[in-house]
């Protein structure tokens, strides 16, 4: 599931994780209209992407792996 969390204008894209209540917050952008405009489906698209390699990095157990 993919919300934004709304402070004003302000919009911050997120994920809740699938093994517990934690929600990882991924996108910032600024809301210029009272519709969907652009820079909301492009930070919306852009956290999908991120939910499926983060789903992915940790099923895989390599998410916090340190260099």
């Amino acid at each position: 599931m993919i919300v934004a969390v709304k402070a004003g204008k302000h919009r911050f894209t997120a994920f809740r994780e699938d093994s517990g209540p934690t929600w990882i917050i991924c996108r910032h952008y600024l809301k210029q209209s009272g519709q969907r405009d652009k820079p909301g489906d492009r930070a919306v698209k852009q956290t999908i992407k991120n939910r499926v390699v983060y789903i992915k990095l940790v099923k895989d157990g390599i998410y916090y792996e340190r260099s």
